[in-house]
């Protein structure tokens, strides 16, 4: 996903605000600056639109298991049986559907865990700025992100300098 005009604002203006990523700007060295924005923020995580069903297969502990109705194990069956998009409120819920509310180390919220990813320091530059909310399931919170992709060598660049060449 290309950045938007105005999220070029909102990036630059949050590398200006963070000492780390203002040195690498003001040294132009665009490709620092791009590990950095794409590097994981220390404390925001999100939901994330594409989990590995096998990241959801091994999440819960199976003790127990065989004790599931037919009906719920036929539903988890298909749960794993391809990427799900946690991003989903149905996603959520269907994991809560088969292994009951989410609280503290069961296998509901290891699911919804393993949904979440960390946010890098530009997601959350452009979250902050739209003050995003975080989305709680039982337990586990996240932000549903309104921008998904990473800064590329490109977009790392026109952050430094705008499309004439001119320090933005």
């Amino acid at each position: 996903m290309s950045l938007k005009p105005a999220q070029f604002t909102v990036i630059r203006a949050a590398v200006i605000a963070a000492p780390a990523a203002k040195a690498l700007y003001d040294a132009d060295d665009w490709s620092g600056l791009r590990d950095w924005l794409n590097s994981p923020s220390a404390t925001t995580t999100n939901w994330s639109s594409s989990v590995a069903q096998i990241d959801c297969e091994e999440a819960p502990n199976y003790v127990g298991y065989e004790s599931l109705s037919q009906g719920v194990r036929d539903s988890w069956q298909l749960f794993i049986s391809r990427d799900r998009n946690f991003t989903k409120a149905k996603v959520r819920n269907w994991v809560e559907a088969i292994w009951g509310t989410a609280a503290a180390g069961n296998n509901a919220e290891k699911v919804l865990k393993a949904g979440v990813a960390k946010t890098t320091m530009a997601q959350e530059a452009i979250a902050v700025n739209a003050a995003l909310q975080p989305v709680t399931q039982s337990t586990v919170s996240a932000l549903k992100l309104g921008y998904e992709g990473v800064i590329d060598d490109l977009d790392a660049k026109r952050i430094i300098r705008n499309d004439s060449g001119v320090k933005a």
